[in-house]
């Protein structure tokens, strides 16, 4: 590759013997020249820095302190390369015109009752999170998207291709495999490459994933690296995008994903009038309307003076170098607030937290439950349904694992009617005669 991108440029030749002097004849480099050149301190040296390579132009910080579009080329000051083939955006659409068309685009997203402001706005910082990701520090932890519905046909992939294609001009669409191990390749993989996203679709389990929980809470990722013993520091350049049916986590994913619940109310999804159309297709031929709405808010952000959000708009917990740039350009072009999860999931998110909960709220104080007692009040109330069915009698696997959700919430604090003060779970009895009971704080 070396020698045929030189040949682009200059015309390599040698000199050979001919009478009593030499002469010119053009010759391509040899495999050994080439190999010794790429590795040649001196030539690597000379190498202008590279810190990422885009498909289209998008915004970065300058040294006076201004955000300004990247240009197609190399850009000695940041070190980001702009491919030749970006696409032209309208970088001069005004802000009313760009908040209309994005409010247009999202006008039929299936959100769940009630939760359409704040799904429109997690859908919104996804797409920033992509276009704007040079305006964030490299060491700023991203929180993951999670597009969860009731069913086939709602539209989750279509959220997770709102913020890809505009960036990437196509999605890399990939499946979250059950193994850990090989959930644990796919991410170092990709963390290899420096690819912006990971993007699993269509998940069909639960997601109790250490690797997943890694990699959304450091900016370097340790891993060992396939056929060895080496162990390499890995910058984490990923955004993590999750789409699934009933899509359920574990409580330390539950901290790290921005959910969006979507309900589709026709039990087949071909039944479902769309006024418009938005495939893959459809994104494609609006990529410089999305772009250009994007470089509208940013734009409007930083002749602001790149203000940060008011105090009671919100952040996402974990966050807050994250929730400080995109929240704060949501919040002026009058987006938000931004929170990660809607007050209640109805079908997705983490279960066991959420059906525990509603297990406290049926417990009455003062009274000692034994482990059946729970099972039957639990049953009565249709919770933990994937774990201990509908049985009168369970088999010794469904009480295992039954046994040891209770035993993860033991003396852990569950507010109770609104107040921040409520009750704590606890444990009584002897180690033979295990019993549960609630106790006032």
């Amino acid at each position: 590759m070396l020698r045929g991108l030189i040949e682009q440029h200059v015309r390599p030749f040698a000199k050979v013997k001919k009478g009593t002097g030499f002469a010119r004849l053009d010759k391509t480099l040899s495999h050994d020249f080439a190999a010794a050149t790429l590795a040649d301190p001196n030539f690597l040296q000379l190498l202008p820095p590279l810190a990422a390579i885009n498909r289209v132009r998008l915004p970065v910080w300058r040294s006076r302190g201004e955000i300004d579009l990247l240009p197609v080329g190399y850009d000695s000051d940041s070190g980001i390369f702009t491919t030749r083939d970006a696409p032209n955006y309208l970088t001069s659409m005004a802000l009313k015109d760009a908040t209309d068309f994005l409010h247009e685009l999202l006008s039929e997203v299936c959100f769940s009752d009630g939760d359409a402001d704040r799904g429109k706005t997690i859908v919104l910082a996804q797409m920033l999170t992509f276009y704007a990701r040079h305006l964030l520090n490299r060491e700023a932890l991203r929180p993951g998207f999670l597009f969860s519905a009731n069913g086939e046909g709602a539209g989750k992939t279509t959220l997770a291709r709102l913020a890809l294609i505009p960036i990437l001009g196509y999605v890399p669409i990939g499946t979250c495999p059950r193994e850990e191990e090989e959930l644990r390749k796919l991410v170092v993989g990709a963390l290899r490459e420096a690819k912006p996203v990971l993007f699993l679709d269509n998940v069909k389990h639960p997601m109790y994933s250490g690797t997943l929980e890694a990699v959304l809470t450091s900016s370097v990722f340790s891993a060992r690296l396939l056929g060895g013993n080496v162990v390499a520091d890995l910058p984490n350049t990923l955004t993590v995008v999750i789409t699934g049916n009933g899509a359920t986590f574990s409580p330390d994913l539950r901290r790290r994903l921005c959910v969006v619940e979507l309900f589709l109310p026709e039990v087949r999804a071909e039944n479902h009038l769309f006024r418009k159309s938005l495939d893959a297709e459809d994104i494609v031929e609006k990529r410089g309307e999305i772009l250009g709405s994007l470089w509208s808010l940013v734009r409007a952000w930083a002749k602001a003076g790149c203000k940060p959000a008011p105090l009671a708009y919100g952040e996402v917990k974990g966050y807050a170098s994250w929730s400080r740039t995109i929240g704060a350009i949501l919040a002026h072009v009058g987006f938000g607030p931004l929170r990660a999860a809607p007050a209640e999931l109805k079908y997705s998110g983490d279960r066991h937290t959420i059906d525990m909960e509603k297990l406290i709220a049926a417990m009455h104080i003062g009274s000692d439950y034994s482990f059946g007692n729970l099972v039957e009040l639990a049953q009565a109330n249709n919770l933990f349904t994937s774990t201990i069915g509908d049985e009168d009698n369970l088999d010794p696997k469904a009480r295992s694992a039954f046994g040891k959700i209770l035993h993860s919430f033991s003396d852990r604090l569950f507010p109770r009617e609104g107040k921040p003060k409520g009750v704590i779970f606890v444990r009584t009895g002897s180690k033979n005669s295990r019993t549960f009971a609630i106790r006032k704080v």
